[in-house]
């Protein structure tokens, strides 16, 4: 995977780690869901393999300890919540602007032809 390709990559993992911790916060989703969608050793792994910035890597773990931290300690999910999200925000605001043929990317995603990490989990 091209670099350009894994700053594509980086973003909209960011960006979706934002809004699955909304998500969360506000009951919408269940963390067994996030899990499923993003946060899984199974992604860590890919994105290492990739060379993914160790900043996503952590940001992706963080969320893996999300189920045994609300069993555990569930007066502190929403704040880890909080610093996944602000660490997210802080990696989109430092990394490199893209530029994105989204148009082309949801319909590869669409048509099941994308090559995104992510995706080829299923």
């Amino acid at each position: 995977m091209m670099k350009e390709q894994v700053n594509q990559l980086e973003k909209l993992l960011a960006v979706l780690s934002i809004g699955l911790g909304v998500a969360i916060k506000h009951n919408a989703i269940e963390i067994d869901e996030a899990e499923q969608l993003l946060y899984s050793p199974s992604t860590m792994n890919k994105l290492n393999e990739i060379g993914a910035k160790k900043e996503m890597i952590e940001l992706i773990h963080a969320g893996t300890e999300l189920d045994d931290l609300q069993s555990l300690i569930p007066c502190e999910l929403a704040k880890t919540l909080d610093s996944m999200e602000n660490n997210a925000l802080k990696f989109l605001t430092l990394s490199p602007t893209i530029h994105p043929q989204l148009e082309k990317w949801l319909n590869e995603y669409l048509a099941g032809e994308t090559e995104y990490v992510m995706l080829k989990q299923a």
